[in-house]
């Protein structure tokens, strides 16, 4: 069980990381753009479905 934790903990501070870093760079280009911030609902789908095949991706690595 010690060693679930571990991954929990790794894996949410690689998240978390990731997510700032992502969130950074969106805002990073939406100011150099000069465009007030939104997120189109296509684009956030599109994401969202990103996100999701990922995710399915990181679920095959534990089953191998």
């Amino acid at each position: 069980m010690k060693k679930n934790n571990s991954i929990l903990i790794i894996g949410a501070i690689i998240g978390a990381l990731i997510g700032v870093g992502a969130a950074y760079m969106y805002a990073n280009q939406q100011s150099e753009e000069g465009e007030p911030l939104s997120l189109k609902p296509k684009d956030a789908m599109n994401l969202g479905v990103a996100v999701i095949g990922i995710l399915r991706q990181i679920s095959e690595l534990g089953r191998k």
